[in-house]
């Protein structure tokens, strides 16, 4: 019923803008997709990984780094204007590119880029509970999730995981304010 992390979202992106509701049903699976990756992250064995990685050098991710710095000294107009492109751009794609305009269709930004853009979505929704940033964050976390396997570092498995918590307690919150039960 939950079909938006079933395959590869970078290689086959999503194309829809607002997803079809499917009444309590869709939630219920909505919230076992998020716990069975939950429960997959945390079963991975780390010791695999690398333990840190070099943040990449794209300009896209530099940006997204401002926009966080900027959200958590309280500069959050400055930082939503900003990242209102990035959001406008991830609509349109489903993913981020390393630079805009973009020179090269295959230029996607790399997996850390993706999760610091989650991370940045669901700071501004703490700072603004504007309904836009739950839509992005969503595709985003259902990009990820179709690529779990992919991760390659400790600290995007232990990043991952801590956002993917953050988003249900951002939709729980949001299903209580809504007075919508499971």
């Amino acid at each position: 019923m939950y079909s938006y992390c079933d395959e590869n979202r970078f290689k086959y992106p999503n194309s829809y803008m607002y997803t079809p509701f499917g009444g309590m049903a869709f939630l219920m699976a909505y919230f076992a997709c998020r716990r069975e990756a939950i429960t997959s992250l945390r079963n991975m064995s780390l010791d695999k990984f690398q333990a840190t990685k070099v943040q990449p050098d794209c300009q896209t991710h530099l940006k997204l780094i401002e926009i966080q710095y900027k959200l958590e000294q309280g500069e959050c107009d400055s930082a939503l204007t900003i990242l209102e492109h990035y959001l406008r751009r991830f609509e349109v794609a489903k993913r981020l590119r390393n630079s805009y305009p973009l020179k090269d269709s295959s230029d996607l930004a790399p997996l850390e880029t993706h999760i610091l853009f989650y991370d940045v979505l669901i700071k501004a929704y703490w700072h603004r509970q504007d309904i836009r940033f739950i839509n992005v964050m969503l595709k985003v976390g259902d990009t990820l999730i179709s690529i779990l396997d992919t991760l390659d570092t400790a600290e995007n498995v232990k990043k991952f995981v801590s956002l993917l918590e953050q988003e249900l307690e951002i939709i729980e919150a949001l299903m209580d304010k809504l007075k919508v039960t499971k």
